[in-house]
């Protein structure tokens, strides 16, 4: 963000207010503008819809994706609660048509013509830094780490660049054991416990990347 010199305002995006950081005046504008959008001026006490000064973007606001081929039902519920309390976008990338809860704008879904690895790829290719991303596809989860994306599984645990490698390395060795029928059960039911531990770490997340931004 470029530094400002007298009085510069926010843009706060769901609401369409304007507000004078300096003078806290308020003002309303037409239409809907993205969160975290600045605007400065050189002169003090203007109002910001008669600023006359360049706009300057922030950062993209914050969004959550979701795995959506293999994500819980109780997960995606959670998530939609979270975007519509928080006016955060969410977004669900399958590869089957999804639909979208009803009432609640935030929540859009994308389609992706593909086996699962199509959706990961759409995920990788468009998640951002400071974005959140629920998914189980550890693979997926090495990939967007490294570039400042928040990865949470759906049983609450958090991929962290300290511990994303060795995730790896057990789910690689996991897999090659099934292959060769070493081992042939698959992951514990999703009970109350999980859906509670990923309650507790998307709100703690979120709480995070927002304070963050």
């Amino acid at each position: 963000m470029r530094s400002m010199v007298g009085c510069w305002w926010i843009l706060d995006g769901w609401r369409g207010d304007t507000w004078c950081a300096v003078r806290g005046e308020q003002t309303r504008t037409a239409g809907r503008y993205g969160r975290n959008r600045i605007a400065s001026t050189r002169e003090c006490g203007q109002r910001a819809t008669s600023c006359s000064c360049h706009t300057t973007e922030k950062e993209a606001p914050l969004k959550i994706w979701i795995d959506a081929d293999a994500a819980p039902r109780d997960v995606k519920e959670l998530v939609f609660r979270a975007a519509k309390r928080l006016e955060i976008p969410a977004i669900m990338v399958a590869n089957q048509h999804l639909h979208t809860p009803p009432g609640n704008p935030l929540v859009s879904a994308v389609w992706v013509d593909g086996g699962p690895d199509v959706a990961d790829q759409h995920i990788a290719d468009h998640a951002e830094a400071g974005d959140l991303v629920v998914t189980q596809d550890i693979p997926l989860a090495a990939l967007l780490v490294p570039n400042g994306v928040a990865v949470l599984d759906p049983r609450g645990d958090e991929h962290t660049e300290e511990t994303i490698g060795e995730r790896l390395s057990v789910r690689d060795f996991m897999e090659d054991a099934r292959m060769a029928g070493i081992v042939t059960g698959g992951p514990p039911p999703y009970d109350a416990k999980a859906k509670q531990a990923f309650a507790s770490a998307l709100d703690r997340t979120l709480t995070r990347l927002l304070r963050s931004r």
